[in-house]
């Protein structure tokens, strides 16, 4: 992440703080701590009964936190199930802003991966 700094202003993307509406003395020294917002995603689940064809699922959730304003989350799942058994439907989320930036790192990810199984008749 770029930030700038002067005597005033303190400038991330998406966070401009007026250092002089803090504290007028700056003979201090000031810390100022950046926290990623955490975000969790949930896959969606599925079952069939084996027919030779694939199961997918994509489908998911964002279950906790919020994304900032102009910003949205794009999914890519990475797997599908053919064969009788099970499968966690693993995927991955990048963020963008409005611009179309990668601004994943902006955010703290976590994933809870639902199941894709393929069952006998």
């Amino acid at each position: 992440v770029t930030a700038s700094f002067s005597r005033d202003r303190f400038v991330l993307p998406y966070i401009d703080i007026d250092v002089k509406k803090l504290k007028t003395d700056m003979s201090e020294m000031y810390v100022l701590e950046l926290t990623a917002r955490t975000l969790n995603f949930l896959s969606g689940s599925a079952t069939k009964v084996y027919d030779g064809s694939p199961l997918v699922n994509h489908t998911a959730f964002l279950t906790f936190g919020t994304l900032l304003d102009g910003h949205r989350a794009e999914y890519k799942f990475t797997e599908e199930r053919i064969d009788v058994g099970e499968i966690s439907n693993n995927f991955t989320v990048t963020i963008f802003d409005g611009n179309g930036k990668d601004v994943t790192a902006m955010y703290n990810l976590y994933y809870k991966y639902g199941t894709l199984e393929v069952v006998y008749e």
